[in-house]
């Protein structure tokens, strides 16, 4: 059910939305009037589309989807997976900028991650909410000795980075190895090269979790990687315009599209060089292809980074 919102003129200026494009923004409009009186919803661009879009066609259930992946990545809002796998999200500054005065409780799961509130302890913990003086003046000295305050145990996490060494070798430090997380801020493995071949560097935080997903799903990073490079091929003499968001292109998982019906290829001399050319032929054939001839040729290695085989 849709309902009345607030909008600051602040928001307007915000550098943080300047970084989306403007129909991301005008979507994130859009979903203040849609969430509940919490700020959530259920990730569906297809929901969002037609409530929102459903006059101006020309902008896909696609073209939402990648709103919301620019959105996340710059943390207007958090997508989120219930236990049953049902996705929702939820706008990450609701309840600071909206102020809603009989709100109506939500009726879909907390976020994880924004939504931990503490919980008031127990009554039997010995620890009381309320003011330690009553209405009646200071609590009187105790007579007896003194009596001592209830203990509170108090669970705290803390992470630490530990060095685990071989016990049984003598080489020292050459044996042992440091148990690392993953530095924040570091690209996903293979990431950086699909960056470069991708012919348009928009919205890189969104990319770099779409890349984790689809890599985690069984998607081959060299292939996807490739296929960036075909892709960037196509659009070379194109609009730019038109050209996907790359997390909209991993995430409806365009490496495996046919080849663009429409594309015509750079001139070439010959039979021969047109059926060796990569935009002639599957990407997955070519990969195996230069797989099989660098393994023999490794001497002619860099001239199949440019996806041409050698004569003969």
């Amino acid at each position: 059910m849709a309902r009345i919102r607030t909008i600051k003129p602040e928001g307007f200026t915000s550098e943080s939305l300047a970084e989306v494009s403007i129909e991301a923004e005008r979507t994130f409009w859009g979903m203040l009037t849609q969430v509940d009186d919490e700020g959530r919803h259920r990730d569906n661009a297809a929901i969002l589309h037609g409530a929102l879009w459903a006059l101006r066609p020309r902008h896909t259930v696609a073209d939402v989807e990648d709103d919301l992946c620019q959105l996340a990545g710059q943390e207007h809002i958090c997508r989120y997976s219930a236990p049953d796998g049902r996705r929702f999200l939820h706008i990450v500054k609701f309840a600071v900028h909206q102020k809603v005065s009989h709100p109506t409780p939500s009726k879909l799961p907390p976020c994880p991650r924004h939504d931990c509130r503490s919980q008031p302890l127990p009554e039997s913990s010995g620890v009381s909410s309320s003011p330690s003086l009553n209405s009646h003046g200071p609590l009187p000295e105790p007579s007896g000795p003194r009596a001592r305050a209830p203990e509170v145990e108090v669970e705290v996490e803390v992470e630490v980075e530990v060095e685990v060494k071989d016990s049984s070798s003598t080489a020292g430090a050459a044996d042992g190895h440091k148990a690392k997380r993953r530095r924040r801020g570091a690209p996903p493995p293979g990431f950086d090269a699909f960056w470069d071949a991708y012919p348009r560097k928009v919205a890189k935080a969104a990319a770099e979790k779409a890349w984790t997903r689809a890599i985690a799903a069984g998607a081959e990073p060299a292939l996807v990687t490739e296929a960036a490079r075909f892709y960037a091929m196509e659009r070379k003499l194109q609009d730019p315009q038109f050209t996907k968001h790359p997390a909209t292109w991993l995430n409806a998982g365009c490496w495996a599209d046919e080849p663009d019906p429409t594309y015509t290829p750079p001139a070439v001399t010959g039979p021969s060089e047109a059926a060796r050319h990569p935009a002639h032929r599957p990407v997955a054939e070519v990969l195996a292809e230069q797989a099989a001839y660098g393994n023999s040729h490794p001497a002619e290695w860099p001239d199949l980074q440019l996806g041409l085989m050698p004569d003969g």
